[in-house]
């Protein structure tokens, strides 16, 4: 996965998608300062690391350009991935999906076909994804994860949405958040609004609902044991750890008694 310049509507589809992993910048970031020198208009999206990476970069304020990042609970290195794909097919994958219309689905792909299928939880990178086992060390201390961002914009789900909203999510395609931070940001939101199906609500609700606009992802106890486990016996060994954990606690969750046991032991 990396960053890519994209500058007609016909390409914009290339940009979509969710992307459940760290995105290589390679050349973007010079790609963004000579449009930016040639009176350009450029619309930056990523992780707010990224956003602070290119600000840096820059060194200097442009009007002319307009940036958003994502509530980001943390990303893992690339080498997993691609491990990961290794481990479920030995064909070549030419496009990676993790969202469906069945929802959280990791759904590789080959001249258009889907060769390998696994939901969150049979898959053992997109549950380590989801509950923060090898994200990249610097997430589990991130300093952008709060309510001052660095952005013009910023994205995400709106997870804790009140139930007295107008707004609901009937047909179970999530709501997302938009939090103009700037006044670049409010102008970008207002070009734009007419186009979406809005309520405002209070910005705290956002940041009692997505926890990271607070906190950075907690590192989870058995970090250091997958860490050791796939130094030592590599990505298969540790792929099946964790999907054997996955297991016994779905178990462990079909009774109540023993699972607030078992919660309280962990």
């Amino acid at each position: 996965m990396k960053h890519i310049r994209v500058d007609n509507e016909k390409d914009l589809h290339l940009l979509q998608g969710s992307k459940y992993v760290h995105s290589y910048i390679e050349d973007t970031l010079k790609l963004v300062k000579n449009d930016l020198e040639q009176n350009r208009k450029v619309l930056f999206i990523g992780t707010p690391c990224q956003i602070a990476g290119l600000k840096k970069f820059l060194d200097k304020e442009y009007e002319n350009l307009y940036t958003i990042d994502l509530v980001c609970h943390g990303v893992p290195p690339q080498k997993y991935l691609e491990e990961e794909i290794k481990y479920l097919t030995d064909k070549k994958v030419d496009k990676i999906s993790f969202r469906s219309q069945e929802g959280f689905v990791l759904e590789l792909y080959n001249n258009n076909e889907v060769i390998a299928k696994k939901k969150k939880d049979e898959s053992s990178y997109y549950y380590g994804f989801f509950n923060s086992l090898y994200y990249r060390e610097n997430c589990y201390e991130c300093i952008y994860a709060k309510p001052e961002r660095c952005s013009d914009i910023t994205i995400g789900d709106f997870w804790g949405i009140d139930e007295n909203a107008k707004l609901r999510d009937t047909q179970n395609k999530g709501l997302s958040v938009v939090l103009p931070i700037t006044k670049k940001g409010q102008e970008l939101f207002e070009m734009c609004k007419e186009k979406l199906e809005i309520e405002e609500r209070p910005v705290q609700e956002a940041i009692n609902g997505n926890t990271q606009l607070r906190v950075p992802s907690r590192k989870p106890p058995k970090y250091e044991k997958i860490k050791e486990t796939y130094i030592k016996k590599g990505y298969k060994k540790t792929s099946k750890m964790i999907l054997r954990n996955v297991k016994i606690k779905s178990k462990l969750k079909n009774n109540k008694i023993i699972y607030g046991i078992y919660k309280k032991i962990k």
